[in-house]
């Protein structure tokens, strides 16, 4: 499943927010993409404004914050291309670990 939004953001005005729900691609709650083209096949809206974006490849580590509430740690690759590798993981771990420290709602 997938969504698209618009999110405000203090630079750029307003970025896009893409929802995409691939529960059985997580691994120990982390989604790697590497090349937002496999996602065309599950939503072609959500390629075209990742590319407007210039999202190439993107990870998202699952977490709870301090009060329990369901996260999302979203780090993308904006105009370059980055290969995000298994070999890392832990430190995308550790950055939702920190933020669990924190009420996030």
């Amino acid at each position: 499943e997938c969504a698209v939004s618009a999110a405000p953001d203090e630079i750029r005005g307003q970025v896009v927010k893409a929802t995409i729900v691939l529960t059985k691609e997580y691994k120990d709650n982390i989604l790697i993409i590497n090349n937002i083209d496999i996602l065309e096949s599950k939503s072609q809206k959500v390629c075209e404004m990742l590319r407007k974006q210039g999202v190439l490849s993107f990870i998202q580590v699952k977490f709870k914050d301090k009060n329990g509430i369901d996260c999302v740690l979203s780090l993308e690759a904006v105009n370059k291309k980055i290969a995000w590798d298994e070999y890392n993981l832990h430190y995308y771990r550790l950055m939702a670990m920190l933020l669990s420290k924190f009420d996030l709602s």
